[in-house]
């Protein structure tokens, strides 16, 4: 009976540990998940600035004309000969872009030592031997109580 207490046990950490080591190890579920929303977040990123990049390409075509550059030169303060210049008193209120604030990057979750695994399933399998053997224990008392219980009640049951 011993034998099979141990062997039990002993599978018990077996699957706990590969259950855990799935889940937490440094190539376990976890670590691929906060791997892949990393990649995620890092294409969006490069999708983002492709368009920006695509943008400033257009406004760069749109500004080889001689009338754009005009344009720019005038918003800048230059004028030409035989320009009417319009000074104002308050001036032109452009919006301000905010920079961009880091968002907080998800810290990568880099799994537990293996180590740091075993301990906690070799823990996780004593515990529930412990438990398993006091229910084991319990039930055997009941089943003792029982047994004397069904003798008595047989020898009590006749009416001699």
């Amino acid at each position: 009976m011993t034998t099979k207490k141990l062997f039990l046990s002993i599978l018990m950490f077996l699957v706990l540990f590969c259950l855990l080591f799935s889940i937490f190890g440094k190539s376990g579920y976890l670590v691929n998940r906060s791997l892949e929303n990393y990649l995620e977040s890092l294409l969006r990123e490069e999708e983002e600035r492709k368009l920006r990049l695509e943008a400033l390409e257009e406004r760069r075509a749109s500004l080889s004309s001689p009338e754009a550059l005009n344009d720019i030169a005038l918003s800048l303060g230059y004028n030409n000969d035989g320009d009417v210049v319009y000074y104002f008193e308050t001036p032109d209120v452009i919006e301000e872009v905010p920079p961009q604030e880091d968002e907080e990057e998800d810290l990568l979750f880099e799994g537990l030592d293996t180590w740091v695994i075993a301990l906690i399933s070799l823990a996780s399998a004593f515990v529930i031997s412990v438990i398993a053997a006091l229910i084991q224990h319990g039930r055997h008392d009941r089943d003792n109580d029982a047994v004397a219980g069904k003798q008595d009640r047989r020898y009590s049951d006749f009416d001699w």
